[in-house]
């Protein structure tokens, strides 16, 4: 077979992430992606307040993982899913004579 590579369009390169958040009535899921601490606290609050577990999803990694989870830890209705790619807080890596941080 043969590939051939497509171009980005060029909006996705300035293109800038806004928060987000959704819900599904039937699961009581929801998402959100704040784009600033104060969102993800707020979303942190709201999921609080309303009984509902929160994970936090960076490239949804997790998925490959829960296989090897019971039945019972699978369960995520009800779940507030918080994408926290967009914060620029998180992103990044610093060396000292202490470590390396995160």
């Amino acid at each position: 077979g043969s590939h051939k590579s497509v171009a980005h369009p060029p909006a996705m390169l300035t293109a800038v992430k806004g928060p987000l958040h959704f819900a599904d009535d039937m699961t009581r899921e929801e998402w959100f992606r704040p784009v600033s601490m104060e969102q993800y606290d707020a979303a942190r609050t709201a999921a609080a307040k309303a009984g509902k577990a929160v994970r936090l999803v960076c490239a949804n990694t997790t998925e490959g993982v829960v296989k090897y989870l019971g039945p019972k830890d699978r369960t995520e209705e009800g779940t507030v899913f918080v994408d926290v790619t967009a914060l620029t807080e998180l992103q990044g890596l610093t060396v000292d004579g202490t470590g390396m941080k995160v």
